[in-house]
């Protein structure tokens, strides 16, 4: 076994981690929602190409308002166990300032009563400042940032308002947190132009010490419900993983991580998966926009309205018309996935894979025989041979 370092640390996780997921299931019934809080709603500094928001006006400024964000904090603090987690999303979330995120600890503090508190935020990174770095680090945020590698890829898709390229400036956020000893993860979008260059992509990430998570770009336009040109095939796609993997056994380096591929690893291992597409857990991550009104993920394929914060509480969104079709919606997506042999490490993968926008239906998959490819590759390194299930 080549990859020695990274598996021991990974089977450490997992037993560290087994006792709170038997507690997990015990109190499956006592379902734990993770917020995804737009506070800009879809206003932001830059104009990616492939963004779910690009045909809107994104310039437009929109702030949720103090009385939505302590309503919304008073909420999940009333109808939550021990930790609460809290996304912070936008747009851009860091176009609030620095004032709003004061005043959000100041709300989390007033209604805590006794609960953990757990804050993330995905940014650009273009925003950061040392100011916004040190208070983010005193204040034990947890901290995404979109990143698309080198110079060449990032700029090409990751435009500023201005239509120029936004790579030094998020480089420039993130060397601010890396000195700080601060190490963000990075979300990566796998376009057309990049499937080609798995190495280069690794070697960036890897040499400036950031763990990534390569996504694959699979847009449909709205209007003429054709594929977006810049988007990547199953196969291609599948190709690349395959490639990135190789070349992370290969470093076998524990400190980094390409979290989509550690997260295959520690299902095959007999561990719970951390993120969505690998644990099944799409009806605990709930929108909240800057009006209050609740629905699903912005991954999601459907526009489905659950409630809203101002007018009911959480267990009444929760109980109601909107999130039960939601919940129907998640069971036709994954009904071919019961049998599956790898439903243990992938639980179906994301939801808005499975939806069919030109046939509105649900279907298979897109990424299915994709990741079963990847899934074998990955056995066969583990234990030397394919699953032929």
């Amino acid at each position: 076994m080549r990859f020695g370092q990274i598996l021991k640390i990974i089977e450490g996780v997992i037993k560290a981690i087994t006792p709170s997921i038997k507690n997990w299931k015990r109190k499956e019934d006592e379902m734990q929602i993770i917020p995804i809080i737009k506070v800009t709603g879809t206003f932001c500094n830059l104009r990616c190409r492939y963004c779910y928001y690009h045909q809107e006006n994104q310039g437009r400024k929109t702030i949720m308002t103090f009385e939505t964000l302590e309503r919304i904090i008073q909420e999940m603090l009333n109808n939550s166990t021990k930790t609460v987690h809290f996304i912070w999303h936008g747009g851009e979330p860091l176009l609030v300032g620095l004032n709003f995120y004061k005043q959000l600890l100041r709300f989390q503090k007033k209604h805590q009563k006794g609960h953990s508190i757990v804050n993330k935020i995905q940014t650009n990174a273009t925003l950061l400042t040392s100011q916004w770095v040190d208070f983010l680090e005193e204040n034990s945020f947890n901290i995404g940032v979109s990143c698309d590698g080198p110079k060449e890829f990032h700029d090409a898709y990751r435009l500023s308002g201005n239509n120029g390229g936004s790579f030094d400036n998020v480089m420039r956020g993130i060397k601010l947190l890396q000195r700080k000893n601060v190490y963000p993860h990075a979300i990566t979008v796998i376009t057309k132009d990049k499937i080609n260059h798995a190495k280069k992509i690794y070697d960036f990430f890897f040499n400036n010490n950031i763990s990534f998570d390569p996504k694959p770009c699979y847009e449909v336009d709205s209007l003429t419900k054709k594929i977006a040109d810049f988007s990547v095939t199953p196969n291609e796609y599948a190709e690349f993983m395959v490639e990135m993997f190789n070349f992370w056994i290969k470093t076998d380096n524990p400190k980094f991580k390409i979290r989509n591929l550690e997260n295959i690893l520690i299902g095959l291992l007999g561990g719970r998966p951390y993120l969505c597409e690998f644990n099944g857990e799409c009806k605990k991550f709930l929108t909240i926009n800057i009006n209050g009104d609740v629905g699903p993920c912005d991954s999601f394929p459907l526009k489905i309205k659950f409630g809203n914060l101002l007018q009911e509480s959480w267990p009444s969104i929760l109980s109601g018309e909107g999130y039960a079709k939601y919940l129907d919606c998640i069971n036709k997506a994954r009904e071919n996935c019961k049998k599956c042999e790898w439903s243990a490490v992938c639980k179906g993968g994301c939801l808005r894979y499975s939806y069919d926008s030109v046939k509105s239906r649900w279907t298979k998959n897109i990424f299915c025989q994709m990741k079963k490819r990847l899934f074998n590759h990955i056995t066969k390194s583990l234990y030397g041979k394919k699953n032929n299930k």
